[in-house]
């Protein structure tokens, strides 16, 4: 892996899961993070949604959400991590998930970098052009959208002006939970996004680009990958987390 993010794993854990609910993706994440404190283990996940989710960034206030349509049409919930609000429909995700001990602040935020370059590399084996984000060619108003896509910072991956690609990360203990969305086609519950098939005139879909990028991802890493789903004890656990927080109130309505 680039040397100037500090990171370098023998091997990481790979899951690639199926689509699954908000609040299930959701505590898979968390439980991951969680166990990380105590196995030491690096992971990088990719997954799906089903049905279509609308999560709320940490800090928006639910009351943003009721006024806002596609609250209106999709079950929606809280994320962990802040920024502005997802509808996860037509896309791909990742979290990864990495110590974070003996690194600095600044090299903790390259890993953003280097995730969204390793994409857009990606992308380049399709011809197709995506680049980062020009944040200061963005407006007050686009800054303050309600839905993430329609924000910018400099690490964004955008093609042809749209924004396709961002990430947020949490720190916790010693480690790092970063993930991300991929926006791979348009949504019908949020069609002034569209994603990289409307943008490319291709047949980019999800399980298209999780096949080419997964070999790249274990390049840039320098590792190599474990594939191993969640075990039994590992889904009582996300059970667990899903009821008391994802799906509960008390989490999802806090702000």
């Amino acid at each position: 892996m680039d040397a100037q993010a500090g990171l370098t794993f023998p091997e990481m854990r790979l899951i690639l899961d199926p689509p699954q609910s908000g609040s299930w993706n959701m505590a898979v994440d968390e439980m991951l993070l969680l166990a990380a404190q105590v196995n030491k283990q690096a992971v990088l996940r990719l997954y799906q949604w089903n049905p279509a989710t609308l999560s709320l960034g940490y800090f928006q206030s639910y009351e943003e959400a009721q006024n806002h349509e596609c609250a209106q049409q999709v079950p929606w919930l809280r994320r962990s991590t802040g920024g502005g609000a997802l509808l996860h429909d037509q896309e791909l995700t990742y979290s990864l998930i990495f110590p974070s001990q003996y690194l600095a602040s600044q090299q903790i935020s390259h890993v953003y970098d280097l995730v969204h370059k390793s994409l857009i590399d990606t992308l380049q084996q399709f011809d197709i052009q995506a680049t980062t984000a020009n944040a200061k060619q963005t407006s007050d108003d686009q800054q303050n959208s309600f839905l993430c896509f329609q924000r910018r910072c400099p690490c964004d991956v955008v093609l042809r002006d749209f924004k396709i690609a961002g990430s947020a990360q949490r720190r916790c203990r010693n480690y790092v939970l970063q993930h991300g969305s991929i926006l791979t086609g348009q949504s019908v519950f949020a069609p002034d996004l569209p994603g990289i098939h409307e943008l490319s005139n291709s047949d980019m879909n999800a399980d298209t680009l999780q096949s080419v990028w997964v070999p790249n991802l274990r390049k840039l890493f320098d590792t190599v990958f474990i594939e191993k789903p969640l075990t039994d004890e590992e889904k009582r656990a996300t059970t667990a987390l899903q009821d008391s927080k994802f799906k509960a109130d008390t989490w999802n309505m806090k702000r």
